[in-house]
């Protein structure tokens, strides 16, 4: 069952229809950051072929100096007018 499963999870996750992310459930606002990023992880364990997933492994990839500079542009974006 468990192979049958992770290959359920694989496939929705190619395909795009995968169960909500954390934050679109309700009540994500209420936990706290450390719960927020178990959630996370415990998404991404579920769902390894997820969009989301993806994102989150080449971030951890990033170096210091490459994730400097996403979260400078990030910045530079918010004070951008719209």
């Amino acid at each position: 069952m468990t192979r049958l499963t992770q290959r359920v999870r694989r496939l929705e996750g190619r395909s795009g229809t995968t169960p909500p992310r954390p934050w679109e459930l309700g009540g994500w606002e209420r936990l706290s950051e450390a719960d927020q990023l178990r959630e996370m992880e415990r998404y991404v364990a579920a769902y390894p072929d997820s969009p989301l997933a993806r994102q989150v492994c080449a971030m951890t990839a990033l170096s210091d100096v490459e994730l400097e500079a996403c979260i400078a542009t990030l910045k530079a974006q918010e004070g951008a007018p719209s």
